[in-house]
C-alpha cells in the first residue's frame, strides 16, 4: 500500500486507470483460499505459522504507522520497505501456502502476487511522483520497493498507534486470516475424525 493518502485541497489531478492486473488482486486472493482448502492434506509445516505472523506483525505496524494525509510517510516501517503492507501480505501467504504443504500453491501464489500486486505497486507509484514529485523520487532512490538492506537508523521511529491501525481496518484483515488458519487445522481433525471434510 502507497505511504500516503489522497485527500487534498488543491484540484484533484488525474490518476492513470488502475490497470486490469491491479483490480484482480482480490479474486487472485480468493483463489488463493479456495486452493489452500482443496490442497490440504493435513501434512502441517507448523514452523511455518511463523511465516505468518511476521507478516501480519508487518502489517499491523505498518497500519497503525500509515496517516491518510497528502502528507508523504517515510518513517517507521516505510522507511524499510516503501510497501511493508504488501511485504507482509506476501510473508504470509509464503507461510500459509507452506504450512499446507504444497508447492504447487506456493508457486501460484508467488506468481500472481508478483503480477497483480507488481502492477498496483507500479500504478501507485506512478500516482506518487505525480503528487510529490521530487520527493518521491528522492524517497524511491534510498528505500526499496519492498526491501531496504541499508539500515534506517533514526527514520525507524514513529509513533505507532492501536488505534490508527483499527481505523485502518486491519484487523479486520488479520481476523480473517486467523479464521482461515484454524479452518485449515478443523478441516484436517473433521476428515481424520471420520466427519467429512475430505479433499475431492
Amino acid at each position: 500500500m502507497s505511504s500516503t493518502g489522497t485527500a487534498t485541497t488543491a484540484a484533484p489531478k488525474k490518476h492513470p486507470r488502475l490497470p486490469l492486473a491491479a483490480r484482480m488482486r482480490l479474486p487472485a486472493n480468493y483463489l488463493f483460499i479456495l486452493m489452500a482448502f482443496l490442497v490440504n492434506d493435513g501434512n502441517f509445516h507448523w514452523w511455518a505459522l511463523g511465516l505468518v505472523a511476521l507478516g501480519s506483525f508487518i502489517r499491523i505496524w505498518s497500519a497503525g504507522s500509515l496517516i491518510k494525509t497528502t502528507e508523504l510517510i517515510t518513517t517507521g516501517p516505510y522507511a524499510l520497505s516503501r510497501n511493508p503492507l504488501y511485504l507482509g501480505t506476501f510473508i504470509g501467504g509464503v507461510g500459509v501456502a507452506i504450512f499446507v504443504h504444497s508447492l504447487p500453491l506456493l508457486i501460484f501464489f508467488v506468481v500472481t502476487f508478483a503480477i497483480c500486486y507488481g502492477s498496483q505497486v507500479r500504478w501507485e507509484e506512478e500516482v506518487l511522483q505525480m503528487e510529490h514529485g521530487e520527493q518521491f523520487r528522492e524517497y524511491m532512490s534510498r528505500v526499496g520497493r519492498f526491501i531496504t538492506w541499508r539500515w534506517p537508523g533514526s527514520q525507524l521511529r514513529h509513533a505507532f498507534s492501536f488505534a490508527r491501525a483499527v481505523k485502518n481496518k486491519e484487523f479486520a484483515y488479520q481476523m480473517f486470516w486467523l479464521v482461515m488458519i484454524i479452518a485449515l487445522i478443523s478441516q484436517q481433525y473433521l476428515r481424520s475424525s471420520g466427519l467429512g471434510v475430505a479433499r475431492p
